[in-house]
């Protein structure tokens, strides 16, 4: 069983994946998707409740979550963490 922390590990870890990939800082980033680069820094030091955010509104496509999703190429494909039909 997946702990809240482990869950939050590993959704951060696809976000710095994914970054990586795109070639995007956490500023850079932040800058993309109109949003304070804090909350980029959180998701990437695996904030529980933001990294919880980003899976809870994934399917929200209006979300600023999704917005980061989308910027970096994070889908449930590559995370499966973000899959809300996936119980942990």
């Amino acid at each position: 069983m997946m702990t809240p922390d482990m869950m939050a590990q590993e959704i951060a870890h696809g976000v710095i994946n994914q970054c990586v990939r795109k070639g995007l800082s956490a500023a850079a980033l932040a800058q993309l998707v109109d949003c304070d680069v804090e909350l980029i820094n959180r998701l990437v030091q695996a904030d529980f409740d933001e990294c919880f955010a980003l899976r809870e509104n994934y399917k929200d496509k209006k979300s600023l979550q999704r917005q980061i999703c989308d910027a970096i190429g994070l889908t449930p494909r590559n995370c499966i963490e973000l899959d809300t039909s996936v119980i942990f």
